[in-house]
């Protein structure tokens, strides 16, 4: 039982609109430590606490970070009005910097700063750009803010700078990934940026190996010579290579931030593996022709668009005997720590237990040729290179986000 007045971790962040991850980071910094621990590590919340973290997040809206926020609540009531100062400053001088870069380009696209006619090309206009002060993030929220608001333009202002078509695509592509991705993660902008830093040159974007491509592949009837494949959820390619090295497929590679695809090409021309297209497209507005392809696969990203919309929705682009390999988070008892349900609750709200999987995959016409359970080890080729590597950089590049 948990006692009346109390907040699990779950219910709190959700009361606050915050992730659980969010809390928890928060007490591993000393921020916002739970009054009491219940049934051994069931960490609970009291009503003070709740107060404590909502003068958090008021203070977060300020800007303040987390460090300087810890220092005012634990300090006297001075210590709140210095450091407002102080963040007040930082944002005047943050403003006075984003007024002279406005400026800047404004005599660009007046004419009066522009280079000499037939010089302005994608090399002089970044080298302006940086001169005046703004960093490649800074680079990257310019282009998606012009691809929202201007689409037309923005592609006309890329043709000015004598940039390829193909490449033109690209930064197109790029430029709406954010607010397309967001809609499906359902996360803000800032999340998503995060995430694609974090994931930016791992190897994997979801948890496999090879061996679990091949026990998948050996539960198959036998596929045709050069099987026709579709990829959901490509990523920069975990599992594509091995499944193109392994098949002998023409394999169509799906996501929808288009660098994961353009690392993905890169790998496989360094591997000298052909018959890999990419495609930008989200999983929810697939319309290749019905009977495509002999085999769907789609490893670690169904949870999106839903278990059962997707099974129904893919049927249609599968030929006679094609095949569909999905992978999903799935209950494995029926009796789930509360903390654990708390945690579903905001990540995967529609999370299914392996029975309910079963029903669906019978009731939309399918046959189930098996399932397992990934190992620990398919996790690890995820979760391995973030903790030892990406984690670290992204702690010293945000070390107050």
């Amino acid at each position: 039982m948990i006692p009346e007045k109390m907040h699990t971790v779950g219910r709190l962040a959700k009361r606050f609109n915050l992730s659980r991850s969010t809390l928890l980071y928060y007490y591993s910094i000393g921020l916002l430590t739970p009054s009491v621990h219940h049934s051994g590590e069931y960490r609970l919340y009291s009503e003070a606490d709740a107060t404590r973290l909502e003068q958090i997040v008021t203070y977060r809206k300020t800007g303040l970070p987390l460090k300087e926020i810890k220092r005012v609540l634990e300090a006297p009531k001075s210590r709140l009005a210095t450091a407002l100062e102080e963040r007040l400053s930082e944002l005047s001088g943050e403003i006075r910097t984003l007024r002279s870069q406005q400026r800047f380009i404004l005599r660009l696209l007046g004419g009066k700063a522009m280079p000499e006619d037939g010089a302005l090309d994608k090399k002089t206009w970044t080298d302006l750009l940086r001169s005046s002060g703004l960093n490649e993030e800074d680079m990257v929220r310019w282009h998606s803010e012009f691809e929202r608001r201007s689409p037309d333009n923005h592609r006309r202002f890329l043709k000015l700078l004598c940039i390829p078509d193909e490449e033109i695509e690209t930064i197109r592509s790029w430029s709406r990934a954010p607010q397309e991705a967001a809609r499906i993660l359902k996360l803000s902008a800032r999340q998503l940026e995060l995430l694609f830093e974090l994931f930016s040159d791992t190897p994997r974007q979801g948890p496999g190996s090879i061996e679990t491509t091949q026990k998948i592949l050996a539960m198959l009837p036998t596929l045709p010579k050069n099987p026709a494949i579709l990829e959901v959820g490509c990523g920069t390619g975990g599992s594509t290579l091995d499944l193109a090295r392994l098949t002998n497929g023409t394999i169509t590679a799906t996501d929808v931030y288009q660098p994961f695809m353009d690392e993905l090409r890169r790998r496989a021309k360094q591997a000298g593996i052909t018959g890999i297209t990419t495609t930008k497209v989200d999983m929810t507005e697939l319309d290749y022709p019905d009977q495509s392809f002999d085999l769907i696969w789609a490893e670690s990203c169904v949870f999106l668009m839903g278990f059962e919309a997707a099974l129904v929705a893919w049927k249609r682009m599968l030929r006679p005997g094609g095949l569909l390999v999905v992978s999903d988070v799935s209950w494995t008892t029926a009796t789930p720590d509360q903390e654990i349900r708390d945690f579903w609750a905001v990540g995967y709200p529609g999370m299914l237990d392996m029975d309910a999987h079963q029903a669906i995959i019978t009731t939309a016409g399918y046959e189930c040729l098996g399932s397992f359970i990934q190992p620990e080890s398919d996790w690890e080729a995820i979760y391995g290179p973030l903790r030892e590597r990406r984690l670290p950089l992204m702690e010293a590049a945000h070390p107050d986000d």
